[in-house]
């Protein structure tokens, strides 16, 4: 039996996008993403729940999150875990971090222009964009 590290999140960013270059030449973009959910506790009062991820893109979809998406911004994105460990005063340290394959924008309308879903924006922009650059 095999087994996947896969993860699914549906959230908002809690900041606009950090890119940076590596210094073999990749972009890389890091953000939180909050991901919440509400219930009723044990009075019966509503309870609303946030965790936040560190989300990591590369490259291309670095390129494409750092100019659509900002604070606020919500996504859906898939990915897998990875955990960098390091040891400072003599004691070891952990961050969980979610390297992103895929996402969507679900904003209605992205940082500059017209909604991404929208036809006219699609016709408009059609020459500027190969079609996997697409942010949808």
């Amino acid at each position: 039996m095999s087994s996947k590290n896969i993860v699914f999140l549906l959230g908002r960013l809690g900041a606009d996008p950090e890119c940076t270059v590596t210094p073999n030449g990749s972009k890389v973009c890091n953000v939180s993403l909050a991901t919440s959910e509400k219930y009723k506790d044990k009075s019966g009062e509503m309870v609303e729940q946030t965790e936040w991820h560190k989300l990591v893109f590369w490259n291309r979809q670095a390129e494409i999150v750092s100019q659509f998406a900002k604070s606020g911004s919500r996504l859906d994105v898939q990915g897998k875990l990875r955990t960098q460990k390091w040891e400072k005063d003599g004691a070891n340290h952990y961050t969980t971090s979610v390297h992103v394959r895929e996402f969507i924008l679900l904003d209605k309308k992205p940082v500059t222009g017209e909604p991404p879903g929208n036809d006219k924006y699609i016709q408009d922009h059609h020459d500027e964009f190969a079609e996997d650059d697409l942010p949808y």
